[in-house]
């Protein structure tokens, strides 16, 4: 599980602050990894994840007039990490840091736009028939902490994603 870093600015707008983002989520990373000891306590894990991330982009006009858009690619992670081991004896603690790169491979956007009478709510791809609504290949860096339990690990970590993602859509910068 992670608390992944989504960035999203309006840069047509005049007023940025006229709409909120969600950006602190819990996402799904599930995936396998190797680890290749560097002493006692580095070490070098590339992994390959699946991950299933979440952002919102929301602009409220009035209590009860909204615009609402919740993206939810499925992107393939590789990331490699340099681990170092805080404490390199049993239930050992460890950061970790280093790059990663993604490719989607599925995902869909809700829309739902409410202005009294009137309500609609839109479903589309993100990648398919209905053209690219992210590009499809992300890259950036992950930083992150976990231990070591018996070579059972639970880890936290952040991934920050370098390049835009929008690609002709009503958000001029996306970061997943």
């Amino acid at each position: 599980l992670v608390g992944s870093e989504m960035c999203i600015r309006d840069r047509d707008r005049d007023d940025a602050t006229s709409f909120n983002h969600k950006t602190d989520q819990v996402n799904l990373h599930i995936g396998l990894t190797v680890e290749f000891a560097l002493g006692n306590r580095f070490s070098v894990q590339p992994a390959i994840l699946f991950s299933k991330k979440k952002v919102r982009y929301e602009d409220k006009f009035t209590p009860t007039e909204f615009y609402r858009s919740d993206y939810s690619p499925t992107f393939i992670d590789i990331p490699i990490s340099l681990k170092y081991f805080l404490m390199p004896e049993k239930n050992r603690f460890y950061v970790f840091a280093g790059p990663y790169a993604a490719l989607g491979v599925s995902g869909d956007l809700k829309i739902q736009d409410r202005i009294p009478p009137s309500q609609t709510l839109e479903n589309y791809e993100i990648w398919g028939e209905d053209g690219d609504r992210l590009k499809k290949f992300d890259y950036g860096i992950t930083l992150g902490t976990g231990i070591d339990i018996n070579n059972l690990e639970i880890e936290f970590f952040y991934n920050y994603g370098i390049p835009d993602l929008a690609n002709s859509m009503d958000l001029s910068l996306i970061h997943i």
